[in-house]
């Protein structure tokens, strides 16, 4: 009988340790995920409070960047778009021939074909002609797009009532 109750206690002892193990797991998963969802989000919430810069509809926001381009201020400008994309665009327009580049955003205005509006995001469509066979750096990556019509888009995505510029 003693071996009997030996078994018992070591298999109640055994079940108690893989409830006990499996409760403190899924507690610390809880913990770990809501930490980083907290520390994810407390990175956006100061710089998107403090975020103004955009307008009350996409096109405005685009008329904006535009504009911020024709008077030679990059900083501005890159800041209508998404907060996340700040420094990165920043980057992209020190690099970029800003004449050129402001010709292209006029054609592009010209050449709107379609609009998709769902929730707070806004996708404009438009053709894009290019006259020569191009190479273009698309993430790292170079493609080569002989001369053609293209069909290309610009995404606006709506944060605390301003319309910023997540796609262009």
């Amino acid at each position: 009988m003693n071996k009997f109750k030996i078994i018992v206690l070591l298999f109640f002892f055994f079940a108690l340790g893989t409830f006990l193990g499996g409760t403190v797991k899924y507690f610390n998963i809880r913990w770990v995920a809501d930490r980083n969802i907290n520390e994810y989000l407390s990175f956006f919430e100061p710089q998107n409070i403090d975020d103004n810069y955009g307008g009350s509809t996409p096109e405005e926001t685009f008329d904006m960047y535009l504009d911020a381009l024709r008077k030679g201020d990059l900083e501005l400008a890159s800041k209508y778009y998404t907060v996340d994309k700040w420094d990165k665009r920043l980057e992209v327009l020190k690099n970029t021939d800003i004449n050129s580049y402001i010709k292209e955003l006029e054609g592009i205005m010209l050449n709107w074909i379609s609009y998709n509006s769902i929730g707070n995001i806004s996708t404009f469509i438009y053709k894009e002609k290019i006259d020569k066979d191009t190479n273009i750096d698309f993430l790292g990556t170079n493609i080569d797009l002989p001369a053609g019509e293209y069909t290309r888009k610009i995404e606006f995505e709506k944060i605390n009532n301003i319309w910023k510029i997540s796609l262009l």
